[in-house]
Protein backbone atom coordinates (compact mmCIF):
# COMPACT_ATOMS: atom_id res chain seq x y z
CA UNK A 1 0.00 0.00 0.00
CA UNK A 2 1.04 3.14 -0.65
CA UNK A 3 2.12 6.20 2.16
CA UNK A 4 -0.45 8.55 2.93
CA UNK A 5 -0.21 12.22 1.11
CA UNK A 6 0.67 14.86 4.04
CA UNK A 7 -0.68 18.04 3.35
CA UNK A 8 -1.88 21.32 5.18
CA UNK A 9 -5.51 21.77 4.36
CA UNK A 10 -8.06 24.68 5.30
CA UNK A 11 -11.27 23.41 6.34
CA UNK A 12 -15.02 24.90 5.65
CA UNK A 13 -14.42 26.82 8.66
CA UNK A 14 -11.45 28.42 7.98
CA UNK A 15 -9.17 26.03 10.52
CA UNK A 16 -5.72 24.79 9.22
CA UNK A 17 -4.51 21.38 10.31
CA UNK A 18 -2.08 18.60 8.63
CA UNK A 19 -3.77 15.80 6.75
CA UNK A 20 -2.75 12.08 5.94
CA UNK A 21 -5.05 10.98 2.80
CA UNK A 22 -5.15 8.44 0.72
CA UNK A 23 -7.20 9.70 -2.66
CA UNK A 24 -9.59 7.24 -3.91
CA UNK A 25 -11.79 10.15 -6.52
CA UNK A 26 -11.88 13.38 -7.83
CA UNK A 27 -14.80 14.69 -9.04
CA UNK A 28 -16.88 17.85 -9.72
CA UNK A 29 -19.39 18.72 -7.22
CA UNK A 30 -20.47 20.42 -3.98
CA UNK A 31 -22.26 19.26 -0.58
CA UNK A 32 -22.61 20.46 2.54
CA UNK A 33 -19.23 21.54 3.87
CA UNK A 34 -18.49 22.91 -0.11
CA UNK A 35 -22.06 24.70 -0.94
CA UNK A 36 -20.36 25.87 -4.25
CA UNK A 37 -19.73 23.49 -7.08
CA UNK A 38 -15.81 23.03 -7.27
CA UNK A 39 -13.44 20.40 -7.86
CA UNK A 40 -13.48 17.75 -4.80
CA UNK A 41 -11.73 14.72 -3.28
CA UNK A 42 -13.03 12.05 -1.62
CA UNK A 43 -10.00 10.04 -0.02
CA UNK A 44 -9.37 8.18 3.40
CA UNK A 45 -8.33 10.14 6.31
CA UNK A 46 -5.62 8.46 8.61
CA UNK A 47 -6.02 10.34 11.82
CA UNK A 48 -9.70 10.25 11.49
CA UNK A 49 -10.33 6.64 10.02
CA UNK A 50 -12.94 7.38 8.18
CA UNK A 51 -13.74 8.29 4.01
CA UNK A 52 -13.67 12.15 4.04
CA UNK A 53 -14.44 14.76 1.31
CA UNK A 54 -12.05 17.45 0.53
CA UNK A 55 -11.98 20.77 -1.30
CA UNK A 56 -9.27 20.95 -3.81
CA UNK A 57 -9.03 24.88 -3.00
CA UNK A 58 -8.01 23.97 0.95
CA UNK A 59 -5.21 22.35 0.20
CA UNK A 60 -2.33 24.66 1.31
CA UNK A 61 1.00 22.94 1.14
CA UNK A 62 0.65 19.35 -0.43
CA UNK A 63 3.19 16.91 1.46
CA UNK A 64 3.45 19.36 4.35
CA UNK A 65 7.22 19.16 5.10
CA UNK A 66 7.19 15.23 5.21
Amino acid sequence: MAEPLVAQYRNWRGEVSQRRITPERIFFGANNWHREPQWLIEAYDHDKQAKRIFAFAGFIDLDGGV
